[in-house]
């Protein structure tokens, strides 16, 4: 499922990162890079699925890039799912984590 969606809307590359020190699952998503680097933002949320996160990743990618040219901006979209309980896992480990793997 994951190559046919990427596929059918244009995304270069998805990038699975996993920490089990702090149980971070995080998904980055990059879905054109032809005018530059990407722009995009970070969505930290508990999904029923791992389909369910990369189906939100890929949209979001998508929609940043939409943006980006509606903006005139020379850039792609991007994203970054945590899938993680914001209530519970947001702390400094686990952002620092984050921040490594970025």
């Amino acid at each position: 499922m994951i190559f046919e969606e990427m596929e059918k809307r244009g995304h270069e590359e998805i990038i699975f990162n996993y920490n089990e020190d702090v149980d971070l699952r995080m998904i980055v998503s990059l879905h054109d890079t032809t005018l530059g680097r990407t722009l995009g933002g970070v969505r930290m949320r508990n999904f029923d699925s791992d389909t369910g996160a990369v189906r939100e990743s890929l949209k979001l990618s998508e929609i940043m890039t939409s943006q980006c040219a509606t903006a005139d901006i020379d850039s792609g979209g991007g994203n970054v799912i945590l899938w993680g309980d914001p209530e519970r896992d947001k702390n400094e480990a686990y952002f620092r984590a984050v921040g490594r793997l970025i």
